[in-house]
This record gives structure tokens, C-alpha cells and sequence, in this order.
């Protein structure tokens, strides 16, 4: 049984691959538009997938983050990818990316988050700086 622990928009899980089973057990797939993972031996969309394993609405998480995950758990994938750098990447030659590294207090941190938080906290105070409006006086004018 593979396990996998992860933070996903701000909150822990953890999922091993009998709890992915047996959740989509019975589970009827939808058609599958790029991204596929095979589970009990049937084709599911990843996000569909994933949303029932982890009990997380699609909406909250992309289909690489589902892959991610998935591929991590040793489910086979299928589905084009691509690099950053535009480079097509095959589903023989795409590797989880889930590797747990700790913070200095021992905390466990799932490399996404950790990415995450630096992108958040390396960032300087941004100064805005704003000038008074600038609409007319109105004139004293007098009327004789």
C-alpha cells in the first residue's frame, strides 16, 4: 500500500491507494477529456478521481496536482504533458514529484507548500504610492 501525506490550499491529507480504491469503487467515470488514471482497472479523468478520493471539490485544485498526486500513489496515467520549457513529456518519462521535506521545527512540509510559502513570504512589501486627486475647484464667481 503506497501512502502519500500533502497540503493542499492550506490543509494536510493524507491518502494511501487501498483508500483511492475502494472510494471509487463502484464510482461510474466520466468521459474523459486529456488527463486519465486508471483505478480498479478502469479509466477515470483525474480530477474526477481525485475529487472523490480526497473529498475535495475539482475546483479547488488543478489536474497536474491530481496527476501529481496520483502518480505518487503508483496509478498508472495517461495523457500528454508538457514541461516548462515546452518540451512534451511522456507518461513513461514523468516521475512524482512528491517528495516530503521538514522545516528547522521538524514540521513536515509537502514541496509545493513549501514553494508556496517562500514565493509568499520572499516577497518585499509592494509601496503604492498615490497622488491627490486632482479635480477642479470650483470658482468663486461673482455675479453683478
Amino acid at each position: 500500500m503506497a501512502l502519500a501525506a500533502f497540503t493542499l490550499n492550506g490543509t494536510r491529507y493524507e491518502l494511501s491507494s487501498d483508500v483511492v480504491e475502494s472510494r471509487l469503487s463502484g464510482v461510474r467515470p466520466e468521459s474523459i477529456r486529456e488527463h486519465a488514471v486508471q483505478v480498479n482497472g478502469v479509466w477515470y479523468p483525474v480530477k474526477q478521481a481525485f475529487e472523490v478520493a480526497v473529498g475535495v471539490p475539482r475546483s479547488d485544485f488543478i489536474s497536474h496536482t491530481a496527476r501529481r498526486h496520483l502518480a505518487a500513489l503508483g496509478f498508472p496515467l495517461q495523457g500528454k504533458i508538457e514541461s516548462r520549457d515546452g518540451a512534451p513529456v511522456t507518461t513513461e518519462t514523468a516521475k512524482p514529484a512528491l517528495t516530503v521535506v521538514r522545516d528547522p521545527d521538524g514540521e513536515e512540509w509537502h514541496t509545493e507548500a513549501n514553494v508556496q510559502a517562500s514565493v509568499v513570504t520572499a516577497r518585499p512589501p509592494v509601496a503604492i504610492a498615490c497622488s491627490p486627486s486632482r479635480t477642479p475647484r470650483p470658482r468663486n464667481t461673482v455675479s453683478t
